[in-house]
């Protein structure tokens, strides 16, 4: 009978196998629902207070963002992740239920500048249970030098909010230094997860790398670690994967990549070292890519399912993650 071990670089990581041509979304019992169905979403800030939902085609992007604020809301792309310069809208709904929204952009430690040319343009402003909810378009590439160009590149999106509606937009209060943040996100890359859904006999197995502490006095560290996939009596696809990552841990998780690795065993499940410090002779051969995820990578799904686990294969992975 063959064997099959595969290597893999990681953190916290889940996957979900079934037939090919199969996957679904995650949703989150806190998730604030949008006026539409959006292809991507994304919790901005760590308690849940800001969402941004988005969708795209070939010449613009749509987003929609959910805040927990019956004031002003702020949203934005920076090439630094920093409040400025930035390319940044700002928005409001009026007591008289009145939205009101204009493009602008930042060059320092003052309020937002209105640009001479509007790009982003509101689609929809209201109040809702929720909070504050504003719908915008704009071009991908406006041909504004004021504007950020959206490309698939993983993009710093930026976020503020607070909780009165300002007299005018010369006049915006500062948002605080806790209501704001920064968010790394592939906007062009995600894949729309409404289009699929998973299969009845589809089945996911978390891959875990627990109670690692990050050590204090390096830049860089590479973690690596052996996994086994459960054995399965036919053959199976891999559909999705996403990372999972502590709460208050996304700042520190960089990047994880699979790799298969046909000289592993049963006897090397669970072991950790340092991927690029004394690595064991026997490993030297685990580098075929299977599956990779990077900051601002959502879920992703695998087009066609055209990464299959064999029959009766034994199935391992080495886990590395850069921290």
């Amino acid at each position: 009978m063959k064997r099959t071990i595969y290597f893999a670089f990681l953190y916290l990581f889940g996957t979900s196998i079934g037939k090919p041509n199969a996957v679904t979304q995650h949703v989150s019992p806190s998730k604030p629902t949008p006026t539409e169905i959006f292809g991507n979403s994304w919790q901005l800030d760590s308690d849940g207070s800001y969402w941004l939902f988005w969708k795209t085609n070939t010449t613009h992007i749509t987003f929609e963002t959910h805040v927990k604020t019956k004031g002003y809301v702020g949203f934005g792309l920076s090439s630094n992740g920093k409040m400025f310069p930035s390319d940044v809208v700002v928005g409001w709904v009026d007591s008289n239920g009145t939205a009101h929204f204009k493009d602008c952009h930042t060059e320092g430690h003052y309020a937002p500048t209105i640009d001479s040319s509007q790009d982003w343009m509101l689609l929809q402003g209201l109040e809702d249970n929720f909070g504050t909810v504003l719908k915008f378009v704009r071009k991908l590439d406006t041909c504004d030098d004021k504007d950020y160009q959206i490309t698939d590149n993983t993009i710093k999106v930026i976020y503020s909010y607070h909780p009165d509606d300002p007299a005018s937009f010369d006049t915006l209060p500062w948002h605080g230094a806790n209501r704001q943040g920064a968010k790394s996100v592939m906007l062009l890359s995600a894949v729309k997860s409404n289009d699929y859904q998973l299969p009845p006999d589809a089945e996911q197995f978390d891959i875990l790398h627990n109670n690692f502490h990050v050590p204090a006095n390096t830049d860089t560290t590479y973690q690596c670690k052996i996994f086994k996939v459960p054995e399965k009596p036919s053959k199976r696809h891999i559909i999705r994967f996403e990372p999972i990552i502590t709460r208050g841990n996304e700042d520190v998780v960089h990047h994880f990549v699979v790799f298969s690795c046909p000289t592993a065993t049963d006897n090397d499940e669970g072991s950790v070292f340092n991927c690029y410090g004394v690595r064991p002779k026997k490993y030297e051969k685990c580098n075929d890519i299977l599956l990779a995820w990077a900051i601002g990578g959502v879920v992703s799904y695998i087009n066609k399912g055209n990464i299959s686990i064999p029959v009766f294969d034994e199935v391992i992975y080495h886990c590395n993650t850069f921290f």
